[in-house]
């Protein structure tokens, strides 16, 4: 979705939304803001379509939540805390698989050779630091003994 809302230039509304802020004052209302009114009816405008786009994309159960709740960036900000990506998790996954890989005589060597490439390359992808030596020598623990 945020490739969506890149291409169509309104990603702005989800991380990076001009400040307006209404301060009310007995009977006086004023308005604090950074932007003029042009840009604001802008925002108001792109907000909602990003609204829009998320809430109709949402199950039953998700929407009925969020139906009430008129600021994009809200949403988008209470789905990330709940349901983002945990990098740990990943991470955890990727060195379970490298872990678990072993060697077999069904397949052609140089395509598990590749296979555990890719494993290494995942694992180095995610910032986890491992020595060239040390992925040699699993490696050899991988091969069969045939």
């Amino acid at each position: 979705m945020v490739i969506f809302f890149k291409q169509l230039e309104v990603d702005y509304v989800l991380f990076n939304p001009p400040i307006i802020e209404e301060v009310k004052d007995f009977a006086t209302v004023l308005k604090v803001s950074d932007v003029d009114a042009t840009t604001e009816a802008k925002y108001d405008k792109e907000n909602k379509m990003v609204r829009g786009h998320m809430l109709s994309h949402m199950p039953n159960n998700l929407f009925d939540p969020f139906v009430k709740d008129k600021s994009a960036k809200s949403i988008w900000g209470t789905l990330e805390k709940k349901y983002g990506v945990d990098d740990v998790g990943i991470k955890t996954y990727d060195i379970g698989e490298w872990l678990k890989f072993q060697m077999t005589d069904d397949e052609p060597m140089m395509e598990q050779v590749h296979t555990y490439h890719k494993l290494v390359f995942d694992i180095l992808a995610e910032g986890i630091k491992m020595c060239e030596i040390l992925q040699a020598n699993v490696l050899i623990e991988k091969l069969q003994k045939s």
